[in-house]
């Protein structure tokens, strides 16, 4: 079974991991942040967990973005960068106009087996603006 997990992001606190959350509310993490854990809904963009990891063990969440390695005939060896988005029902990873799935055929699949978290869309934006 897949674990369940949240954070949230919020220009003025940054990301932050979630104790919950229902319709008003956000309650952070009380080691995160021990004098705020309760905060208005509205003032946070919230992310869930993926249920998988990056090579290096790290959780992967909507919003992160993801340098993936790969190779095709077309384009040789290539590294890029991708961002986490649930659609229609499941993670997937979008680049420009395009989706990959994790788990199976969309427009293409990707290997995470090879890919690291980069960053995030809110606080790393220009990673999603730069190839190699």
């Amino acid at each position: 079974m897949r674990e369940i997990e949240f954070r949230a992001y919020n220009k003025k606190h940054g990301m932050r991991k979630l104790y919950g959350f229902n319709e008003n509310f956000v309650f952070l993490d009380s080691l995160d942040s021990p004098d705020n854990t309760v905060l208005p809904r509205e003032e946070w963009t919230l992310m869930q967990f993926t249920g998988l990891t990056d090579k290096n063990g790290k959780k992967i969440f909507e919003g992160d973005v993801l340098e993936v390695e790969g190779y095709n005939s077309r384009d040789g060896q290539w590294k890029k960068n991708f961002e986490v988005v649930f659609s229609d029902a499941a993670f997937c990873l979008r680049r420009e106009e395009t989706e990959y799935s994790f788990f199976g055929q969309r427009h293409g699949k990707i290997q995470l087996k090879k890919g690291i978290v980069a960053g995030n869309i809110y606080e790393n934006p220009e990673l999603l603006k730069e190839d190699k």
